[in-house]
């Protein structure tokens, strides 16, 4: 008769064991031993003189840092998804017989580890079919108060050359009157200190040199020419991605 084995492990079974469950293991019992040493010290802290007591808050309020770190916090992975819009306004400034330019660009980013898409719904160029290449790039600020100029320089948080800087979107063909356009992999970001999230989108009248037009501008912004339409981007409740983008 063969031995009941139901009460074994098979030999796969450690080798198997999820490693994020010691590791929340290990974390519990140093919560609890830090818990416990600082309950301890806080007690005798009150028995003791102000000086004593002082030193023995430091080292709690060191005690409750490292606490504070070993609790579960949420990963990128667990983040909620963020939606933006930018609602396109044409210049304050523009030159006659320049295109006046409305509609929104849309973003969504699923979480921090995943790339920003964004989608681009803008209209009022010439139903010319020849029209030129459009570029379209994030800007240092969302201020609108002097219309497109006081959206600053490119959004350049790497001191890096145009067009490596993150909101660098390049150049978008018009067709129809139209610029319908839908970017999956960007490298700007709605998450973190490096966020595009109140930064300035603009519009501009040129196609975006990329950098190789040979001149210091070429470098800066692509020598992408005067600012057509620009918006700044804000946090949505995403109902407009949804609705609008037809991937979603």
């Amino acid at each position: 008769m063969a031995p009941d084995t139901g009460n074994q492990a098979s030999p796969g079974t450690f080798r198997s064991l999820n490693i994020s469950a010691v590791a929340n293991m290990y974390s519990s019992a140093m919560q609890l031993l830090l818990l416990s040493g600082i309950l301890t010290l806080e007690t005798q802290a009150q028995a003791m003189g102000f000086s004593n007591s002082k030193t023995i808050k430091g080292v709690t309020d060191g005690f409750k840092e490292v606490l504070l770190k070993l609790r579960p916090q949420a990963t990128s992975q667990q983040s909620s998804e963020l939606y933006a819009v930018c609602h396109m306004q044409p210049s304050l400034e523009l030159a006659a017989g320049q295109p006046s330019v409305t509609g929104y660009v849309l973003f969504y980013q699923r979480r921090p580890a995943d790339k920003l898409q964004a989608y681009f719904q803008l209209s009022g160029f010439p139903q010319d079919p020849d029209q030129p290449l459009r570029a379209i790039h994030v800007h240092q600020f969302g201020d609108l108060s002097g219309g497109c100029t006081s959206t600053g320089p490119h959004y350049n948080p790497y001191g890096v050359n145009h067009p490596h800087h993150p909101g660098d979107f390049n150049n978008f063909q018009v067709r129809d009157g139209k610029i319908l356009e839908h970017l999956t992999e960007l490298r700007a970001t709605l998450y973190g200190a490096e966020s595009i999230l109140g930064r300035g989108v603009v519009l501009h009248a040129h196609e975006d040199d990329l950098g190789l037009g040979g001149n210091p501008a070429s470098l800066q912004n692509g020598n992408s020419g005067p600012r057509l339409a620009c918006c700044t981007i804000g946090l949505s409740n995403g109902s407009l991605w949804k609705k609008t983008v037809p991937s979603a």
